[in-house]
Order: C-alpha cells, then structure tokens, then sequence
C-alpha cells in the first residue's frame, strides 16, 4: 500500500466496526510495503497492522492529529505478525508506536541512511559516513622510507563535504631522509584553502623556542608540518628515526 491518503475515518455516523476507526488498515496482508501514506485526524490510528502482517515493511508514511494514535501493530489472535520491519517514519502523535499480541518487529530504524554520491544541489544533505578508520604514514621527503610503527591509528567521519578527523602514530625506527610528511587522510582538501589543525608531539625535533603548526594544504590528502620562530619564519621538521607520539586531529572541506 503505497502513496495514500486517509483522513477523518471513524468520525460521523458512517463508521462501521473498529476497523472502520484507522487511517491505513492492514490484515492478512503478508509481506506488503506500507510506504509514503498520509493519515490525518482519523478516530482510530494512523496506521493499523493487524494479523498475518508478518515481513511487512513500514516507512515514510506520515502520520497527525489521528486519535488513538500513528501506528499500531496488533494480532490477538493465534497467527502472528512477527518481523515487521519499522523504518523511518513521520509520526507525529504523542502516542506514536503501539503493539500488542503475538507481535515482534524485525528492526527498528530511526535513522537516515544516504547513498554517498555527491550531489551539486548545495540544500542536498548528500553523504554520511562514521565510525570508519584510516591508516596515517609517516614518511620522508627525501627518501620516503618505511616506519616501524608502535601506534598507527586513524578515525574519521564524514558529513556532507566536511570531515572530521584524527591521528595517532609513533614509531620506533625510521629509515626515512629529509622533512617529515604525514599522509593517508581519508579525502583529499578540496580545493578551498590550506586549513589549519591541532598537533600534540612527543619527540619531534624542534628548535628550542620554535612553535609548531600543522594544515591540510589544498588538494591533498596530507598533513604538512613546520616549526615557527618567534618572528614567524616558517621551516620545516626532519624526520626523527624515532617519536614516542604524534597526534593530529581537525576538520577540513571536500570537493562537493
């Protein structure tokens, strides 16, 4: 049952049974979708399952104003209507979800779940992603090399074109020359600007009375580190052969 609309059932003199109270009405009806409804200001529920409902799915149905309630899943009798699958749903009651009987769902999602393709529509919320890691390098710009991890660590969550990420790498052997780099971000720097982030180190080799700074520079997908005299001379890090830690963490933009 897709795509309908149901308002004011029950309401007068031309109700019929309690079945007649609901806006959208399911019995008998086994493995149905139930999808893109609409009921308003119906006596009885919104949306009704009752009976040998089982492997039905129930989402982006909209419901309001509806007396007894959005939705109920119901079967007092002796068939069941196991494993409904209640998805994501615009239901507006304060009674929203009822069940009853021999009853059970299958899983419950109150959640939006987006197919990650960027879209040029700038309203479009386009791309979710979290929980998901990376692997940071360290490296040399002379010779890269190769570290001998003791922590490699890299998380990151991604909403729309922004990312949030952090690092965490220490090493005990290096055979890499020249300045150090850092890479394996998840995405590449989109072409805005280079974006500035914060930095915690245990054993970098900075001069004495040196700041530090690390920035996502444009179009890459690295963290480039320098150190900085107290006049603002920016220059680069050498690659130590050992470091005891090395965090990073920030936020940065993708290309849409």
């Amino acid at each position: 049952m897709i795509g309908n609309t149901a308002t004011n059932s029950g309401l007068g003199a031309g109700a019929h049974g309690p079945d007649t109270l609901h806006g959208i009405f399911g019995f008998g009806a086994p493995n149905s979708v139930f999808s893109g409804n609409k009921a308003f200001g119906n006596a009885g529920y919104g949306l009704m399952l009752s009976a040998n409902c089982g492997n039905c799915s129930v989402c982006g149905n909209t419901t309001s104003g509806n007396t007894l309630g959005a939705f109920k899943l119901s079967d007092g009798g002796t068939a069941t209507s196991n494993l409904v699958a209640v998805g994501v749903n615009a239901f507006n009651e304060a009674t929203r979800v009822t069940y009853s009987g021999n009853v059970s769902t299958q899983q419950f999602l109150p959640s939006v779940k987006f197919d990650n393709v960027a879209k040029a529509d700038v309203l479009a919320l386009d791309w979710f992603e979290k929980g998901n890691t990376f692997m940071p390098v360290v490296t040399g710009d002379g010779t890269a090399g190769a570290a001998t991890y003791t922590v490699q660590k890299g998380r990151f969550i991604r909403i729309g074109n922004t990312v949030w990420f952090r690092l965490y790498v220490a090493w005990s052997a290096h055979t890499g020359t020249g300045n150090i780099v850092v890479s394996g971000l998840p995405y590449a720097e989109g072409n805005f600007m280079p974006v500035p982030v914060s930095v915690w180190r245990n054993g970098l080799p900075i001069t004495a009375g040196n700041g530090l700074q690390g920035v996502v520079p444009q179009n890459q997908s690295t963290v480039a580190l320098s150190q900085i005299t107290a006049t603002g001379v920016a220059s680069a890090i050498p690659l130590p052969a050992a470091c005891l830690g090395l965090q990073i963490s920030g936020q940065y933009q993708v290309a849409a």
